[in-house]
């Protein structure tokens, strides 16, 4: 007889694959032997059909099961094996949960959030664990003590962190934790967390460098309101490379900036309203890039012929024309912070690890070389 457990944070589907990886695993269900029909199994526990194929047709992507049309579903041969490998990795990690500070629906349009919190989610699927959103409504001490004392948690995964305290009450934890780009803990929280970030000066350096080959030799930068060490090495790239080619980049050239396209959009209409424009706008983040263009586009500016732009992280997917841009290993970066829960979970004397992943510079068609005026107002074209 199969029973829900109504008040498991484990999805219903969830917990139907589980009851049936337990007939497997046990011996109860054996190799050739039919499972329940979903209809049959769908009335039963009083949930939709589809709820219950999904349970199934996971466990026939994993090879426990074979669905046979009009027949049913049958267990496969060596599927027992398999259901108590694959619950030995599962006891390991079962449940993790997610602390971001934007919320969920912001979450979804923004494409490297969204994209991150992809890679966590596979990397968690594929580990047949569970995953819960935290968001940040209350005070930090309270949130990471809350965390700590809750049952059945595994570990926590934080990501786009800059509040200091938040970040130290996290790296605080009783339970692993792995923060991904976030800022760095105090020196006395560092030793128990795990980080993932991407590395960013080099290919940071490398795009400036371009530019400033290209004959740039008034760029702006476009950085972060409340700038992080993330962002910092970011812009310490870009001005690095400016300065070895003789090309100091001055205070009035680094314009703080809200990362979002609207923030983007907003400081360059400014800049081009100003008269004072740059030949090329280095920006740390695409949605900042993405924003200036479409502001240098809506004067009537020609990117790149008029506005050489750099963006940073590779989501411009669809910019027009196709974005320069550094590309960061998004996916990757919440996969990774998986494994380093996954790391600590198999052995609990396990030391966290800080794993830091490259990234790459994307030469597309937002750099040209610069007009030689720069004066918008008035400006004969």
């Amino acid at each position: 007889m199969y029973k829900l457990d109504t008040h498991s944070a484990k999805p219903p589907y969830l917990q139907v694959k589980e009851m049936l990886y337990d007939e497997i695993q046990s011996g109860r269900a054996t190799p050739g032997s039919a499972l329940p029909k979903e209809t049959d199994l769908a009335h039963q526990l009083g949930l939709s059909r589809m709820t219950v194929r999904r349970a199934i047709v996971e466990l026939a992507e994993e090879g426990l099961v074979r669905r046979v049309r009009g027949q049913g579903t049958f267990v496969q041969p060596g599927a027992r094996a398999v259901a108590r490998r694959n619950a030995v990795d599962a006891a390991r990690l079962q449940s993790i949960a997610v602390v971001n500070p934007t919320p969920i629906d912001r979450i979804q349009h923004s494409m490297f959030y969204h994209r991150l919190l992809q890679g966590i989610q596979d990397a968690t699927s594929a580990r047949n664990a569970t995953l819960a959103l935290r968001g940040v409504d209350e005070p930090a001490a309270r949130l990471a003590s809350g965390l700590s004392r809750e049952a059945g948690l595994d570990g926590v995964v934080a990501f786009g962190i800059t509040d200091r305290a938040l970040v130290n009450a996290l790296a605080g934890c009783a339970i692993p934790t792995v923060l991904v780009d976030c800022v760095d803990p105090a020196k006395s929280k560092a030793a128990n967390v795990g980080t993932v970030r991407a590395e960013c000066e080099s290919s940071a350096h490398r795009a400036a460098t371009h530019l400033a080959r290209l004959g740039h030799a008034d760029v702006g930068v476009l950085s972060f309101e409340g700038e992080t060490e993330v962002v910092a090495s970011r812009r310490e790239g870009f001005t690095r490379a400016m300065r070895e080619a003789g090309h100091a980049i001055p205070k009035r050239r680094t314009y703080p900036t809200n990362i979002s396209v609207e923030g983007g959009y907003a400081t360059a209409r400014r800049i081009i309203d100003s008269g004072d424009v740059p030949t090329a706008l280095l920006c740390c983040a695409d949605e900042m890039a993405l924003g200036a263009i479409a502001a240098a586009q809506e004067h009537g500016m020609r990117v790149p012929r008029d506005l050489s732009v750099v963006g940073f992280g590779d989501i411009g997917y669809f910019s027009a024309p196709p974005l320069s841009t550094v590309r960061i290993p998004v996916e990757q970066m919440g996969a990774t912070a998986v494994e380093l829960l996954a790391e600590r979970a198999a052995d609990a004397k396990a030391r966290p690890r800080s794993v830091t992943l490259p990234s790459e510079w994307l030469l597309r068609s937002t750099c040209d070389v610069p007009r030689r005026s720069r004066t918008v107002k008035g400006d004969a074209r």
